[in-house]
Protein backbone atom coordinates (compact mmCIF):
# COMPACT_ATOMS: atom_id res chain seq x y z
CA UNK A 1 0.00 0.00 0.00
CA UNK A 2 2.77 2.37 1.05
CA UNK A 3 4.91 2.01 -2.25
CA UNK A 4 1.05 2.43 -4.19
CA UNK A 5 0.72 5.76 -2.32
CA UNK A 6 4.06 7.04 -3.32
CA UNK A 7 3.83 6.22 -6.86
CA UNK A 8 0.60 8.44 -7.17
CA UNK A 9 2.45 11.08 -5.18
CA UNK A 10 5.45 10.93 -7.68
CA UNK A 11 3.03 10.97 -10.54
CA UNK A 12 1.07 13.93 -9.39
CA UNK A 13 4.41 15.84 -9.26
CA UNK A 14 5.49 14.82 -12.68
CA UNK A 15 2.01 15.89 -14.19
CA UNK A 16 2.50 19.62 -12.41
CA UNK A 17 6.05 20.19 -13.42
CA UNK A 18 4.80 19.13 -16.95
CA UNK A 19 7.13 16.81 -17.97
CA UNK A 20 4.69 13.91 -18.38
CA UNK A 21 5.21 13.87 -22.14
CA UNK A 22 5.94 9.84 -22.52
CA UNK A 23 2.52 9.22 -20.21
CA UNK A 24 0.11 12.18 -21.40
CA UNK A 25 1.92 14.00 -24.48
CA UNK A 26 -1.25 15.69 -24.77
CA UNK A 27 -1.62 17.05 -21.14
CA UNK A 28 2.21 17.85 -21.08
CA UNK A 29 1.61 19.84 -24.06
CA UNK A 30 -0.97 21.66 -22.48
CA UNK A 31 1.24 22.04 -19.63
CA UNK A 32 3.89 23.59 -21.30
CA UNK A 33 2.15 25.91 -23.80
CA UNK A 34 -0.18 27.07 -20.77
CA UNK A 35 3.73 27.84 -18.79
CA UNK A 36 5.31 29.57 -21.56
CA UNK A 37 2.28 32.19 -21.90
CA UNK A 38 2.70 32.39 -18.47
CA UNK A 39 6.15 33.18 -18.68
CA UNK A 40 5.51 35.27 -21.27
CA UNK A 41 3.46 37.38 -19.25
CA UNK A 42 5.66 37.55 -16.37
CA UNK A 43 8.40 38.99 -18.45
CA UNK A 44 6.29 41.36 -19.68
CA UNK A 45 5.02 42.76 -16.59
CA UNK A 46 8.84 42.51 -15.11
CA UNK A 47 9.84 44.34 -18.15
CA UNK A 48 7.38 47.26 -17.87
CA UNK A 49 8.56 47.42 -13.86
CA UNK A 50 12.15 47.40 -14.87
CA UNK A 51 11.33 50.44 -17.62
CA UNK A 52 9.35 52.31 -14.41
CA UNK A 53 12.21 51.84 -12.15
CA UNK A 54 14.92 52.68 -14.69
CA UNK A 55 13.18 55.77 -15.37
CA UNK A 56 12.33 56.24 -12.00
CA UNK A 57 16.02 55.92 -10.77
CA UNK A 58 18.09 57.00 -13.61
CA UNK A 59 16.51 59.40 -16.01
CA UNK A 60 16.80 62.65 -13.89
CA UNK A 61 13.80 64.75 -13.67
CA UNK A 62 14.47 68.82 -15.18
CA UNK A 63 15.60 71.25 -13.33
CA UNK A 64 13.20 73.67 -12.43
CA UNK A 65 13.18 77.42 -11.81
CA UNK A 66 10.47 79.88 -9.60
CA UNK A 67 10.52 83.18 -11.80
CA UNK A 68 8.32 85.45 -9.84
CA UNK A 69 5.85 87.36 -12.71
CA UNK A 70 4.13 90.01 -10.25
CA UNK A 71 3.34 91.05 -6.80
CA UNK A 72 1.40 92.76 -4.56
CA UNK A 73 -1.45 92.16 -6.87
CA UNK A 74 -5.43 92.71 -5.64
CA UNK A 75 -6.47 90.71 -8.55
CA UNK A 76 -5.37 89.39 -12.09
CA UNK A 77 -6.78 88.01 -15.44
CA UNK A 78 -5.52 84.98 -17.29
CA UNK A 79 -5.95 83.82 -20.92
CA UNK A 80 -5.92 80.36 -21.41
CA UNK A 81 -5.51 78.73 -24.93
CA UNK A 82 -7.09 76.02 -23.61
CA UNK A 83 -7.88 73.38 -21.34
CA UNK A 84 -6.40 73.55 -17.81
CA UNK A 85 -6.48 72.60 -14.29
CA UNK A 86 -6.93 74.42 -11.25
CA UNK A 87 -5.97 72.75 -7.90
CA UNK A 88 -4.98 73.93 -4.45
CA UNK A 89 -1.14 72.61 -3.46
CA UNK A 90 -3.19 68.85 -1.77
CA UNK A 91 -5.05 68.78 -4.11
CA UNK A 92 -8.21 68.24 -2.43
CA UNK A 93 -10.00 70.83 -4.67
CA UNK A 94 -9.17 70.64 -8.16
CA UNK A 95 -11.07 70.93 -11.10
CA UNK A 96 -10.91 71.72 -14.94
CA UNK A 97 -11.42 74.93 -16.93
CA UNK A 98 -11.93 74.88 -20.58
CA UNK A 99 -12.65 75.43 -23.63
CA UNK A 100 -10.36 79.03 -23.48
CA UNK A 101 -11.34 81.41 -21.61
CA UNK A 102 -10.25 84.81 -19.12
CA UNK A 103 -9.75 83.58 -15.88
CA UNK A 104 -10.49 86.13 -12.87
CA UNK A 105 -8.26 85.73 -9.49
CA UNK A 106 -9.33 87.56 -6.56
CA UNK A 107 -8.83 88.34 -3.25
CA UNK A 108 -12.06 87.31 -0.87
CA UNK A 109 -12.70 89.59 2.46
CA UNK A 110 -11.28 86.87 4.58
CA UNK A 111 -7.97 87.07 2.44
CA UNK A 112 -8.29 84.09 0.85
CA UNK A 113 -8.29 83.46 -2.95
CA UNK A 114 -11.50 83.02 -4.78
CA UNK A 115 -11.08 81.59 -8.97
CA UNK A 116 -14.06 81.32 -11.70
CA UNK A 117 -16.23 81.97 -8.15
CA UNK A 118 -15.02 79.16 -6.40
CA UNK A 119 -13.52 79.57 -2.79
CA UNK A 120 -9.76 78.00 -2.99
CA UNK A 121 -7.27 79.08 0.13
CA UNK A 122 -4.41 81.00 -0.08
CA UNK A 123 -2.72 79.15 -2.78
CA UNK A 124 -4.02 77.93 -5.74
CA UNK A 125 -1.94 76.28 -9.17
CA UNK A 126 -3.38 76.68 -12.28
CA UNK A 127 -1.39 73.77 -14.53
CA UNK A 128 -2.14 74.16 -18.11
CA UNK A 129 -2.63 70.70 -19.98
CA UNK A 130 0.07 69.29 -22.21
CA UNK A 131 0.78 71.96 -25.39
CA UNK A 132 -1.30 74.79 -23.92
CA UNK A 133 -0.70 78.36 -22.41
CA UNK A 134 -1.55 81.24 -20.15
CA UNK A 135 -1.25 84.46 -21.13
CA UNK A 136 -0.53 86.85 -18.25
CA UNK A 137 0.00 91.18 -18.61
CA UNK A 138 0.59 90.81 -22.46
CA UNK A 139 3.34 87.59 -22.50
CA UNK A 140 2.62 83.89 -22.94
CA UNK A 141 3.75 81.11 -20.64
CA UNK A 142 3.75 77.07 -20.84
CA UNK A 143 4.62 76.41 -17.31
CA UNK A 144 2.37 75.97 -14.26
CA UNK A 145 1.53 78.96 -12.43
CA UNK A 146 1.39 79.22 -8.64
CA UNK A 147 -0.84 81.93 -7.27
CA UNK A 148 -0.76 82.95 -3.07
CA UNK A 149 -1.34 85.39 -1.25
CA UNK A 150 1.91 86.95 0.90
CA UNK A 151 1.14 89.89 3.40
CA UNK A 152 -2.43 90.35 2.43
CA UNK A 153 -1.42 90.84 -1.68
CA UNK A 154 -1.47 88.51 -4.43
CA UNK A 155 1.96 87.36 -5.98
CA UNK A 156 2.24 85.15 -9.41
CA UNK A 157 5.49 82.72 -9.40
CA UNK A 158 5.73 80.39 -12.65
CA UNK A 159 7.56 76.89 -12.52
CA UNK A 160 9.26 76.12 -15.58
CA UNK A 161 12.17 73.88 -16.49
CA UNK A 162 15.59 76.03 -16.63
CA UNK A 163 16.13 74.84 -20.35
CA UNK A 164 12.69 76.57 -21.65
CA UNK A 165 12.96 79.39 -19.30
CA UNK A 166 16.27 80.32 -20.67
CA UNK A 167 15.13 80.48 -24.81
CA UNK A 168 12.64 83.18 -23.32
CA UNK A 169 15.61 84.91 -21.66
CA UNK A 170 18.27 84.69 -24.17
CA UNK A 171 16.86 87.26 -26.96
CA UNK A 172 15.14 89.95 -24.26
CA UNK A 173 18.67 90.01 -23.05
CA UNK A 174 20.35 90.47 -26.43
CA UNK A 175 18.33 91.65 -29.59
CA UNK A 176 17.30 89.04 -32.25
CA UNK A 177 19.81 90.18 -35.02
CA UNK A 178 22.73 89.26 -32.56
CA UNK A 179 25.22 86.52 -34.31
CA UNK A 180 24.47 82.87 -32.77
CA UNK A 181 27.46 82.54 -30.74
CA UNK A 182 27.10 86.01 -29.22
CA UNK A 183 23.50 84.19 -28.48
CA UNK A 184 24.72 80.77 -27.13
CA UNK A 185 27.50 83.00 -24.84
CA UNK A 186 24.47 84.95 -23.30
CA UNK A 187 23.02 81.41 -23.11
CA UNK A 188 25.47 79.78 -20.43
CA UNK A 189 26.52 82.65 -18.79
CA UNK A 190 22.62 83.41 -18.41
CA UNK A 191 22.26 79.19 -17.30
CA UNK A 192 25.28 80.40 -14.73
CA UNK A 193 22.98 82.92 -12.97
CA UNK A 194 20.29 81.40 -12.44
CA UNK A 195 21.50 78.24 -11.32
CA UNK A 196 23.39 80.45 -9.10
CA UNK A 197 20.34 82.21 -7.62
CA UNK A 198 18.56 79.12 -6.71
CA UNK A 199 21.42 77.90 -4.52
CA UNK A 200 20.59 81.43 -2.91
CA UNK A 201 16.93 81.20 -2.87
CA UNK A 202 16.45 78.34 -0.47
CA UNK A 203 13.61 79.01 1.90
CA UNK A 204 11.91 81.97 -0.65
CA UNK A 205 8.99 82.08 -2.62
CA UNK A 206 10.88 82.51 -5.80
CA UNK A 207 14.40 82.10 -7.24
CA UNK A 208 14.23 85.04 -9.53
CA UNK A 209 12.44 87.76 -10.69
CA UNK A 210 11.13 88.39 -14.88
CA UNK A 211 12.83 91.95 -14.84
CA UNK A 212 16.02 92.66 -15.63
CA UNK A 213 16.75 93.06 -11.76
CA UNK A 214 17.59 89.32 -11.93
CA UNK A 215 17.12 88.73 -15.93
CA UNK A 216 14.59 89.98 -18.38
CA UNK A 217 11.92 86.87 -19.32
CA UNK A 218 9.03 87.04 -21.35
CA UNK A 219 8.00 83.67 -21.30
CA UNK A 220 7.64 81.78 -24.55
CA UNK A 221 5.41 83.81 -26.75
CA UNK A 222 8.24 85.89 -28.24
CA UNK A 223 11.07 82.49 -28.54
CA UNK A 224 13.08 82.52 -31.78
CA UNK A 225 14.57 79.63 -33.58
CA UNK A 226 18.06 81.35 -32.91
CA UNK A 227 16.85 81.14 -29.21
CA UNK A 228 16.44 77.62 -28.95
CA UNK A 229 19.03 76.88 -30.78
CA UNK A 230 21.46 79.01 -28.53
CA UNK A 231 19.84 77.25 -25.79
CA UNK A 232 19.78 73.66 -27.18
CA UNK A 233 23.88 73.56 -28.10
CA UNK A 234 24.63 74.75 -24.97
CA UNK A 235 22.26 72.83 -22.87
CA UNK A 236 23.56 72.03 -19.45
CA UNK A 237 26.77 74.24 -19.89
CA UNK A 238 27.80 76.58 -16.87
CA UNK A 239 30.67 78.46 -15.77
CA UNK A 240 32.70 77.39 -12.98
CA UNK A 241 35.46 79.44 -10.90
CA UNK A 242 37.63 77.94 -8.79
CA UNK A 243 36.01 74.76 -8.61
CA UNK A 244 32.71 76.65 -7.76
CA UNK A 245 29.14 77.24 -10.16
CA UNK A 246 29.92 81.17 -11.02
CA UNK A 247 26.79 83.24 -10.35
CA UNK A 248 27.43 85.09 -13.85
CA UNK A 249 26.71 88.48 -13.88
CA UNK A 250 26.73 90.58 -17.13
CA UNK A 251 25.62 93.98 -18.40
CA UNK A 252 24.49 96.09 -22.08
CA UNK A 253 27.82 97.79 -22.49
CA UNK A 254 30.68 98.22 -20.56
CA UNK A 255 32.19 101.22 -22.79
CA UNK A 256 35.90 99.91 -22.92
CA UNK A 257 36.38 98.07 -20.26
CA UNK A 258 34.76 96.07 -17.67
CA UNK A 259 34.73 96.51 -13.91
CA UNK A 260 36.59 94.71 -11.56
CA UNK A 261 35.84 92.63 -8.50
CA UNK A 262 38.54 92.74 -6.24
CA UNK A 263 40.30 90.34 -4.24
CA UNK A 264 37.87 90.00 -0.47
CA UNK A 265 34.75 91.16 -2.32
CA UNK A 266 31.64 89.53 -3.54
CA UNK A 267 29.30 91.59 -5.83
CA UNK A 268 25.86 90.06 -5.13
CA UNK A 269 26.64 86.21 -5.12
CA UNK A 270 29.92 86.79 -7.72
CA UNK A 271 33.35 86.10 -6.66
CA UNK A 272 36.61 88.05 -7.28
CA UNK A 273 36.98 88.74 -10.62
CA UNK A 274 39.87 90.98 -13.01
CA UNK A 275 38.30 93.05 -15.29
CA UNK A 276 39.60 93.40 -19.43
CA UNK A 277 39.23 95.64 -22.12
CA UNK A 278 36.23 95.59 -24.69
CA UNK A 279 37.86 97.25 -27.86
CA UNK A 280 34.53 96.43 -29.60
CA UNK A 281 32.68 98.72 -26.92
CA UNK A 282 35.49 101.31 -26.81
CA UNK A 283 33.88 104.15 -28.97
CA UNK A 284 31.82 107.47 -28.33
CA UNK A 285 28.50 106.25 -28.92
CA UNK A 286 29.08 102.99 -26.88
CA UNK A 287 28.75 104.39 -23.47
CA UNK A 288 28.37 102.39 -19.89
CA UNK A 289 24.91 100.75 -19.84
CA UNK A 290 24.65 98.39 -16.35
CA UNK A 291 27.11 97.78 -13.78
CA UNK A 292 29.70 96.73 -16.06
CA UNK A 293 31.08 93.04 -14.30
CA UNK A 294 31.17 90.01 -16.23
CA UNK A 295 30.27 89.80 -20.03
CA UNK A 296 29.22 92.89 -21.75
CA UNK A 297 26.41 91.96 -24.53
CA UNK A 298 27.47 94.40 -27.20
CA UNK A 299 31.19 93.53 -27.15
CA UNK A 300 30.58 89.86 -27.17
CA UNK A 301 28.34 90.60 -30.34
CA UNK A 302 31.50 92.44 -31.68
CA UNK A 303 33.96 89.81 -31.29
CA UNK A 304 31.92 87.47 -33.26
CA UNK A 305 31.73 89.83 -36.01
CA UNK A 306 35.05 91.30 -35.74
CA UNK A 307 37.64 88.37 -34.73
CA UNK A 308 35.18 85.55 -35.47
CA UNK A 309 35.24 84.18 -31.59
CA UNK A 310 33.33 81.02 -30.93
CA UNK A 311 31.04 81.30 -27.76
CA UNK A 312 33.36 79.60 -25.44
CA UNK A 313 36.55 82.13 -26.21
CA UNK A 314 33.86 84.84 -25.23
CA UNK A 315 32.82 84.03 -22.07
CA UNK A 316 36.82 83.01 -21.33
CA UNK A 317 37.68 86.33 -22.00
CA UNK A 318 34.91 87.95 -20.03
CA UNK A 319 35.13 85.86 -17.02
CA UNK A 320 39.27 85.30 -16.57
CA UNK A 321 39.99 82.27 -14.59
CA UNK A 322 36.24 80.53 -15.53
CA UNK A 323 35.91 77.43 -17.47
CA UNK A 324 32.89 76.23 -19.28
CA UNK A 325 31.62 72.78 -18.11
CA UNK A 326 28.84 70.51 -18.87
CA UNK A 327 26.78 69.88 -15.77
CA UNK A 328 25.61 65.58 -15.43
Amino acid sequence: MNMKRYYFVFLFLLMSLGIMSLARPAAAQTVRTEKTDIQKITNKVLSEEMLFLTRSIFIKPKEQVRVRLASKLKSLTLETSGPVYVYTPDKKMKFRVGPPLGLLVSLNKDGTLVCVDVPMGKHIVIDPQQGQTITFRGHVYNGVLHIFVMNGQISVVEYNDVETYLQGVVIPEMPPSAPLEALKAQAVAARSYVLGKKQLSTGKSFDVVNTPKDQYYVGVGSVTEKAIQAVKDTAGEVLFKDGKLLLAQYHAQCGGKTDEIPEGYCYFGSPAMKGVKCENCNKEDKKRKGHGIGLCQEGAMGKVRCENMKYKEILEYYYPGTVVKKLD
